[in-house]
This record gives C-alpha cells, structure tokens and sequence, in this order.
C-alpha cells in the first residue's frame, strides 16, 4: 500500500489477527452448543458442524449449559480451521 510496517508492528498485527479468530471460533462454539440446548444434537447445524470443534468438548459444554455452570473449553483452533477450509472447499465443488 506504499506504506512501510515495521517488524514490530507486524507481529502486534498478527498476535491481535490471531486474538480475533480465537474469539470469534469460541462465539461459534458457544453459539453451536446453545443451539444443542435447544434444538438438540440432530439439528443440522449441530451435526454439520460440531466437527469443528470435537464432540466431546461439545457434549461437556452442553451439559455445562444444561446446568446453568461455567465451563472454560480449550479449543484447537488449527483443527477448526482445517475442518473449515475442507467443508469450503467440499461446498465448493
């Protein structure tokens, strides 16, 4: 863009990518196994995509939900990515 970034401000850029893709993926999971809550497993959307995210992580969210309890789930956002990028690329054919 004409416009020279410096080494540091390229890593603050990247920690602060990095940040926002953590925190939207775990919006996606809260907002997948509230929908288990309501819905339940078989709903569609919670079929195609707790993939994502492992089922068993979704299963203890859940029931964490259920209970009315605070759960800190640790998600592998490498393998939410990959299972993204194949669902893209599987939508795209």
């Amino acid at each position: 863009m004409g416009t020279q970034v410096t080494e540091e401000e390229l890593r603050k850029l990247e920690k602060s990518v990095r940040q926002r893709m953590r925190r939207a993926i775990r919006v996606a999971f809260g907002n997948l196994a509230a929908t288990a809550v309501h819905q339940g497993y078989a709903h569609e959307h919670v079929v195609r995509y707790s993939g994502f995210f492992g089922g068993a992580e979704l299963s203890k969210m859940v029931q964490h939900m259920r209970q009315h309890q605070e759960y800190h789930v640790r998600l592998d956002t490498r393998k939410f990515l990959i299972a993204f990028y194949e669902l893209a690329k599987e939508d795209s054919q």
